[in-house]
C-alpha cells in the first residue's frame, strides 16, 4: 500500500535520520568549535567581552558543560538535532502560509528535515544549527504577525532579531531587512510597526554598545576581530597591503613577506595575537582608503569565484545529488524571483509584503558574504537556505497554478 503524505512521516524520518547521524557520526570539531570552547573558557565565564566570538554560542557551550560534565559536546550535538527537529514544524507553518499546494508544502517541508545540507550541521560544534533554526523562528513570527497584528509577535520577532545579531556578527543584514519588513506593514498597523521599529532601533543601540565595550577592552569599535582577520587575509591575497600603513617595524617586514600570498586563518589568529589587533585593524583600514576600486571589484570577484560553489554544502562530507545546484543557479532564481515579484505587485498593485521580506533577506546575506568573507561562501549561505526554499516552492506552485490555469482556458 502506498504511503499517504502525511506529516507524521517527515517526523518520523527526521528522528530517524537524527539518532542513526548521532550515533554513527557523532560529534564533530574544528579550529573555529575550538575557538567557542575557549571563548567561554577564557572569557565569557568570567564576564570579560572575548575578542573573537560573541557571547551567545560560547555561552550555551557553558550551560552544557553545566549540565552534562565531561560529555558536554555530545550533549550539544542532541540538544542542537532536539532544536532543529523543533524547528521543522515552524519551517512547515511558514511554508503552509505562503505556499497554496499542501503536497508542495510537505515535499520542502521533508527536504527541510533530512537534506544533509539542513540536518547534519547539528553534528558539529558551530553555530549553523542556531542560524538556520533562529531564521526559521524570525520568519515564522513574521508570518503570525501578517496574520494576527499583535504586540506579542513584535516581541518575538525583536527576541529572535536579538539573538541572531549576537550568534553571529555576520547577522547585521538583519537589521535593515527587519526594518524594511516594519515599514511594509505600516499601512497595515501604524501601532505596531512603529514598536517594530523600535525593537530594531533598541537592537541596534544594543550593537553599538556591545561594539564600544569591545572598544574598551580590545581597542577596535567592532563586535569581534573576525571582520579584522577576514579583511587582512583578502587584502593580502590581493596584494593590497603596504609597509607604509603600519608603524609597527615588524608588522612591516610582516607585510613586505606575505603581501600577493594566501595565509591561512589559524595562522592569521596567531599572527594577530603576536602584532596586535589594532595594528592589523589600522593597516587594512588604510588598505581599503587607498584601493577603493580594487577593493569593490574583489566582491565581483567573489561572486565570480562563488559560482562554483555547491549550494547545499554539508560540513558532513555527504554527497548528494543536490550538490549539483550551484551558486551560479541562485543568482539565477534570486532575479527571476525578483522579476516576477515586480510583475506581479505592478499587475495587482499589491505588495506581496512576505515575499519581498524572503527576497531582502536573501540577498542581504548573499551581498554581506561576498563583501565580508573570502571564502567558505557554501557555509556562510545556510542560514538563508530555508528561505530559499520557500521561494523556491512558491515558484514551483505559481508554475503549476499556471500551467492548470492554461488547461482549463484550453
Amino acid at each position: 500500500m502506498k504511503a499517504r503524505l502525511t506529516d507524521k512521516w517527515i517526523y518520523i524520518l527526521a528522528i530517524v535520520n537524527a539518532l542513526l547521524m548521532i550515533i554513527l557520526v557523532g560529534y564533530s570539531t574544528n579550529y573555529d568549535s575550538m575557538s567557542y570552547i575557549k571563548a567561554w573558557d577564557e572569557s565569557w565565564s568570567k564576564g570579560i567581552i572575548d575578542e573573537f566570538r560573541t557571547p551567545i554560542y560560547p555561552c550555551f557551550l557553558g550551560l552544557m558543560k553545566l549540565i552534562a560534565g565531561k560529555y558536554f559536546l555530545t550533549a550539544t550535538m542532541i540538544v542542537q538535532y532536539i532544536i532543529f527537529i523543533i524547528s521543522i514544524r515552524y519551517f512547515q507553518k511558514i511554508a503552509s502560509g505562503m505556499i497554496n499546494s499542501h503536497i508542495v508544502v510537505w515535499w520542502m517541508t521533508l527536504l527541510y528535515a533530512v537534506l544533509p545540507s539542513t540536518s547534519t550541521w547539528a553534528n558539529y560544534i558551530l553555530t549553523e544549527t542556531f542560524a538556520l533554526t533562529g531564521i526559521v523562528f524570525l520568519f515564522y513570527n513574521l508570518l503570525v504577525f501578517k496574520h494576527k497584528m499583535n504586540i506579542l509577535s513584535v516581541i518575538w520577532i525583536t527576541f529572535w532579531l536579538a539573538f541572531l545579531i549576537f550568534l553571529r556578527p555576520a547577522f547585521l543584514y538583519l537589521i535593515p531587512a527587519i526594518a524594511i519588513a516594519w515599514i511594509l506593514y505600516l499601512k497595515d498597523n501604524k501601532k505596531c510597526a512603529i514598536y517594530g521599529l523600535i525593537g530594531v532601533a533598541l537592537v541596534g543601540i544594543l550593537e553599538l554598545g556591545y561594539c564600544a565595550k569591545f572598544k574598551e577592552r580590545h581597542g577596535v569599535f567592532a563586535t569581534s576581530s573576525v571582520s579584522t582577520i577576514n579583511d587582512t587575509y583578502t587584502a593580502l591575497q590581493y596584494g593590497l597591503m603596504d609597509e607604509s600603513y603600519t608603524n609597527n617595524p615588524e608588522y612591516k617586514k610582516f607585510i613586505k613577506e606575505h603581501n600577493g600570498t594566501i595565509v591561512d586563518v589559524p595562522s592569521m589568529v596567531s599572527y594577530m595575537e603576536q602584532y596586535g589587533l589594532n595594528t592589523m585593524n589600522d593597516a587594512v583600514k588604510k588598505s581599503k582608503n587607498s584601493h577603493l576600486v580594487d577593493w569593490s571589484l574583489i566582491t565581483i570577484k567573489h561572486f565570480k569565484e562563488a559560482s562554483s560553489f555547491s549550494l547545499l554544502h554539508t560540513g558532513a562530507g555527504i554527497f548528494t545529488l543536490t550538490n549539483l545546484i550551484t551558486f551560479k543557479h541562485l543568482y539565477f532564481f534570486l532575479f527571476v524571483y525578483f522579476i516576477v515579484l515586480l510583475i506581479k505587485t505592478i499587475k495587482t498593485r499589491k505588495l506581496s509584503k512576505i515575499s519581498i521580506i524572503l527576497w531582502t533577506t536573501g540577498v542581504g546575506n548573499l551581498l554581506l558574504i561576498m563583501i565580508g568573507a573570502q571564502n567558505a561562501w557554501d557555509r556562510l549561505i545556510l542560514p538563508s537556505i530555508p528561505l530559499f526554499m520557500i521561494m523556491f516552492g512558491q515558484a514551483f506552485n505559481y508554475i503549476q497554478l499556471r500551467r492548470d490555469t492554461l488547461r482549463v482556458g484550453y
